[in-house]
């Protein structure tokens, strides 16, 4: 197997595998994560930190970024993962997968959940914050718009460090949902940097 297939398996697990979960709650933020988070939203460090991950996101082969990004693209699903990066900052990478939800949600998405799980591993402890969002209820019509799909967003950490934030758009191929909006709309709408 090859080190991107190794990384990519990862990354995009066909099943969890070896996972004892031993605490699972609600994410909550306190006030002086929240009034920081609100700063970071107004700072050029977010402008930066998001230009920054579209050049690396739209990069060529032959362009070098510090940033790793791996794509999956597959029938039913497309996402991407970033790995962590020291230059980033460990507050701004928790900031940055808040900031993701709240583009999301400004896209007219409803929050279905947002949890953070605590997992062993054999050597070290997993924290996976995840949220999950969803198309808005639609019962007025025989068929539902689906937007672009059900997002997920998530955020690993392994024994305290920031390990990678990824982000996934699964689609639905039932013929009760329209046809979904193109994802490459949907990358360009979390990386405006509109706020």
């Amino acid at each position: 197997m090859s080190y991107f297939d190794s990384v990519f398996n990862k990354l995009f697990p066909v099943e969890e595998r070896g996972k004892q979960v031993t605490v699972k709650e609600v994410i909550k933020r306190s006030t002086k994560d929240l009034e920081a988070y609100h700063l970071w939203k107004l700072s050029y460090s977010r402008e930066k930190l998001i230009a920054d991950i579209a050049a690396a996101f739209l990069q060529k082969k032959h362009e070098k970024s510090e940033l790793i990004i791996h794509h999956y693209k597959s029938i039913y699903a497309n996402g991407f993962a970033i790995h962590y990066h020291p230059g980033i900052g460990k507050k701004d990478f928790i900031h940055l997968f808040d900031y993701f939800k709240d583009k999301v949600l400004g896209l007219g998405y409803r929050t279905a959940g947002s949890d953070r799980q605590y997992s062993t591993r054999e050597k070290y402890v997993e924290i996976t914050e995840k949220h999950y969002l969803k198309p808005p209820f639609d019962f007025t019509n025989n068929v539902t718009d689906q937007r672009f799909g059900n997002v997920s967003i998530e955020h690993v950490v392994a024994d305290n460090q920031p390990h990678f934030l990824k982000v996934m758009v699964s689609i639905y191929s039932d013929r009760l949902y329209k046809d979904p909006l193109s994802y490459h709309d949907f990358i360009q709408q979390l990386f405006s940097l509109e706020r």
